[in-house]
């Protein structure tokens, strides 16, 4: 495995450079349309996005259905980064596009909880916007209900369909017109339209139910703002119930519980810019201090710092990680991960995790090299690389430095693999595991580790099934990225694979040429076993 890591760190700039020439030839060259032909997108190819021919092949039924099943909210980083990029990414539509592909796709980008690139798509959908019912969606994602409520105010074509009479429902309770409310809702009710979820937030705003709101809401804007209004008017709010856009603007709130403050942080994601979570920190730690003792609660450093677990504590954390301190940057991203928001502040304190030795980053490398994978940082991997004494560990970040770089491609597996393949237990499977992802990668077998492989099964708690793999294969060998990259994404979200299953998919997603994804979710899995 040495000789296989230095080999990458010599040969990693060269395969960088051959490889958007290699992908650009395996799209099929065809006359593109006029411009108003073209998905807008917030991504293009070259800024990390998909290739203009994303859609290769697939129909808009197809993409329309796989858009509406895809894990935007998977726990799995790198999973919502495969989703993101083929929402996002600006091409060709899909054969056959029309409106409702349109709609759909839109719908998901609201469902990204991110107001920039929602108004960067939005604003490149100028006949898709003009519907007032799609303006009243974005209105309601973009947390702006009163110019919901206005939209629904003077709209007249239309004005008695249950989308408006939804929405007229629920700005009544916004006005506390509760009569008016009530009314609008018991009127759709008898038109005979059926719709549990609405009426039971309906029921929580007018006081009629005091039900506990159920945990997925859907992609519906306007549920997601009812369960806003629903939660804000308690004073122990779940704030972890809130949309992203909802969070937000909690988190924002200066006269608002600063334990509560960073739940909503937390939950917010891309919904507060980097400089909006500085700001709040900033003021989790200094909002409601007194002049005379602003000095005195600026005074803090390890040993005085307030529980991690508290607003003021986590802020104050914050800030000794923006001053240099490894401890606190450990603490920090430690409880940003318990709170499901390791990556964005991995990502708003970047700059201060590339300046943190890599003497200190491996006395918690799983959690700093995880990063490193997510963020298809190679230089931290190489750093972690040089720190580490020689072991099974110096091994294991090998293992992901090669995955993402294409190391895997420049030969056979290696003795670190193959001289293990004929252990028993744990350490057995580990490495039949191990030889089948980075077979799937590229790599080979010698004699010796094809009679050491030949025979050996795999074990897992999750098994896909054998006609997903056959039509993820068939996909990607028509070099339908878009759809390759979604069907992976729905096929590995949840609980682990098993191996054959998992090297079935990293290996569809190289024959599309997905090196990035493929890469990424390979090295994070070597890293299972660190």
């Amino acid at each position: 495995m040495k000789n296989k890591l230095t080999a990458f760190l010599l040969t990693a700039s060269f395969a960088a450079v051959l490889a958007p020439s290699a992908y650009s030839q395996s799209i099929e060259q065809g006359t593109l349309g006029a411009a108003q032909d073209f998905d807008a997108g917030t991504m293009t190819f070259a800024s990390g996005g998909l290739d203009p021919a994303l859609w290769q092949g697939t129909s808009a039924a197809t993409a329309k259905d796989l858009i509406a099943r895809a894990p935007i909210q998977s726990t799995n980083p790198i999973i919502r980064d495969m989703v993101r990029t083929v929402i996002l990414s600006a091409g060709v539509p899909p054969e056959g596009a029309s409106t409702d592909y349109g709609r759909t796709r839109l719908a998901a980008v609201m469902a990204l909880g991110d107001p920039g690139a929602l108004q960067g798509v939005a604003q490149r959908l100028p006949e898709l916007t003009s519907d007032p019912a799609v303006r009243a969606d974005l209105a309601l994602a973009m947390g702006d209900v009163a110019g919901a409520c206005t939209m629904a105010d003077s709209i007249s074509e239309g004005r008695g369909t249950p989308m408006w009479a939804r929405l007229r429902s629920f700005c009544h309770v916004t006005r506390d017109e509760i009569p008016a409310a009530e009314l609008t809702a018991n009127l759709l009710k008898k038109s005979g339209y059926e719709d549990a979820l609405f009426f039971g937030l309906m029921n929580r705003l007018t006081g009629l139910s005091k039900k506990s709101l159920p945990d997925d809401l859907g992609k519906d804007p306007l549920y997601s703002a009812m369960a806003n209004a629903v939660l804000s008017a308690r004073a122990d709010a779940p704030v972890v119930s809130l949309s992203a856009t909802g969070a937000a603007q909690f988190a924002k709130d200066t006269t608002a519980d600063k334990d509560l403050r960073l739940a909503a942080v937390f939950k917010a994601g891309s919904a507060l810019s980097n400089d909006e979570i500085n700001s709040v920190m900033n003021g989790l730690i200094y909002d409601g201090v007194t002049v005379e003792n602003l000095q005195t609660a600026g005074a803090f450093d390890m040993d005085s710092v307030a529980d991690i677990d508290t607003g003021l504590g986590f802020a104050q954390h914050y800030q000794l990680a923006k001053r240099g301190s490894g401890l606190a940057m450990t603490a920090v991203l430690q409880q940003a991960q318990k709170s499901g928001a390791l990556m964005r502040f991995a990502d708003v304190l970047k700059q201060e995790l590339v300046n943190l030795p890599a003497t200190e980053k491996i006395e918690h490398l799983d959690l700093y090299a995880g990063i490193a994978v997510i963020q298809d940082d190679i230089a931290t991997l190489q750093a972690l690389f040089g720190a580490l004494p020689d072991g099974p560990q110096k091994v294991r970040i090998a293992f992901a430095a090669d995955a993402i770089g294409q190391g895997f491609r420049l030969g056979t597996l290696g003795d670190d693999i193959e001289g293990r393949l004929s252990a028993k237990g744990e350490e057995g499977r580990r490495a039949v595991r191990d030889a089948l992802i980075a077979l799937s990668l590229g790599s080979t077998l010698t004699d010796a580790g094809a009679k050491a492989l030949s025979g050996k099964r795999v074990d897992g708690t999750r098994t896909l099934p054998a006609g997903d793999i056959a039509v993820l294969r068939s996909v990607a060998k028509r070099s339908s990225r878009a759809e390759t990259t979604l069907r992976a994404a729905i096929l590995l979200d949840g609980a682990t694979v098993d191996a054959a299953s998992f090297a079935a998919v990293i290996e569809a997603m190289s024959t599309a040429q997905l090196y990035d994804f493929a890469g990424r979710l390979a090295a994070q899995d070597f890293l299972d076993a660190i």
